[in-house]
């Protein structure tokens, strides 16, 4: 809660390069996959952007 408001978070102040969706994908993935599958789904989302 921030100032007395509290809302859905869109965009990363830390990583604002990072998008909402891929947080909210490794999320769902993180609730049926193994955390390496995960973590590994990740790296290679976020190498092959780089």
């Amino acid at each position: 809660m921030v100032d007395g408001w509290s809302g859905e978070v869109r965009e990363s102040l830390v990583l604002s390069e990072l998008p909402m969706a891929v947080v909210e994908e490794a999320l769902r993935r993180g609730q049926r996959e193994d955390d390496g599958v995960v973590n590994r789904w990740l790296l290679n989302l976020l190498a092959a952007d780089g």
